[in-house]
């Protein structure tokens, strides 16, 4: 459901990419505590690291699939 980031970070591989997006936010609804991944997008992960993510809202889901969070934001 609905999130607000309060903390992340990027991972890079060894070539310099970023790889991944770790976030730590809350739940708006509950206010409970969320650790996730981000969509596997360079774009994104690249933004990530000019801009200030802490406070960003999106929404987190959990996908089945792999037994992780992912948090898209808006």
């Amino acid at each position: 459901g609905p999130a607000v980031v309060q903390t992340y970070t990027v991972v890079f591989d060894r070539e310099g990419q970023p790889e991944q997006g770790i976030i730590i936010g809350r739940l708006e609804s509950s206010g409970a505590r969320f650790f996730a991944n981000t969509p596997p997008d360079a774009s994104l992960l690249w933004q990530m690291t000019r801009e200030e993510f802490v406070g960003r809202r999106g929404r987190v889901a959990h996908d089945a699939a792999t037994g992780k969070n992912i948090f898209s934001p808006e």
